[in-house]
């Protein structure tokens, strides 16, 4: 291979992000991985029944929010191309507010709509004749609340990005369609979801590793409560080391999800690093 000027400019721009990367990444994993392997701290995790718990709660919030947010999101940006209804116009501006809402404040912000005593949700139902629900004193609840604020946060996101995908398909295609008499549902069915399927597994895919790792709304909204049940694989590894204080089991489990993580990494550079 020849050498060129360019490979050597862009080595020297890579190079600070290189270093900061393999200190702050690289090595720590490499650590904490013999450090792990130092003693039989996995094992003692996984024996903890709170861990096959977590691991239930992780897939059940993994697959349900990534997979409602998704179609929701696909629906969504349907929807919005719908632009002369004064009602879609209106929602093309306000649909992205729940992405700009800083996390912290829509989690405790949710947190009082759910109070027993004085949130507002149960204050609607008291208004209507229904009885209070202990929204996040139960499993179910707490879980459906964890679900249902990460939908509402992240959709907006994911719906931007197949209404930016929907821009680009070719508007013939679609009048062509209509000339040959074809429903919505078949233009969806041969013209869209073609153009999108893609960038729907991508979108599941990339989605399904951010979730996995996710920390902050589980954390703040409900902290494993009620009685440590609704505990996800990020917020029992913290529980483990900074609350427990025994720090290489919480490393143990984090390292156990890598794994995983790297698999649909892997998966995704396969099945899209090719296409242009």
């Amino acid at each position: 291979m020849s050498y060129k000027p360019t490979n050597f400019l862009a080595l020297a721009f890579s190079l600070p992000f290189l270093i900061i990367f393999a200190a702050f990444v690289v090595y720590p994993l490499l650590y904490s991985a013999l450090v792990v392997s130092s003693g039989d701290y996995l094992s003692r995790v996984m024996s903890d029944p709170l861990f096959w718990r977590s691991l239930t709660n992780t897939l059940i919030y993994v697959g349900l929010a990534v997979n409602i947010k998704m179609f929701l999101a696909l629906v969504l940006s349907g929807l919005l191309t719908f632009t002369q209804f004064r009602i879609v116009r209106v929602m093309s501006y306000l649909y992205l507010l729940p992405w700009a809402v800083p996390i912290i404040a829509g989690v405790l912000s949710y947190r009082w709509m759910l109070q027993k005593e004085w949130g507002i949700v149960n204050k609607f139902l008291s208004d209507i004749g229904l009885q209070p629900v202990n929204w996040l004193g139960s499993y179910e609840g707490a879980m459906a609340a964890l679900i249902s604020f990460h939908v509402w946060k992240w959709t907006p996101l994911w719906t931007l990005t197949f209404y930016a995908a929907r821009q680009g398909i070719d508007p013939s295609l679609y009048e062509a369609a209509k000339i040959d008499g074809a429903s919505r549902l078949k233009e969806f069915l041969y013209i869209t979801w073609p153009q999108l399927k893609y960038l729907y597994i991508f979108n599941t895919m990339l989605s399904t590793i951010w979730v996995t790792g996710e920390f902050d709304i589980p954390y703040l909204l409900t902290r494993g409560d009620p009685g440590e049940t609704t505990h996800l694989l990020s917020t029992l590894g913290f529980r483990y080391a900074f609350v427990l204080l025994r720090i290489r089991e919480g490393l143990s489990l984090y390292l156990l999800v890598i794994p995983v993580l790297l698999i649909f990494i892997i998966l995704l550079l396969r099945l899209f690093g090719g296409r242009r």
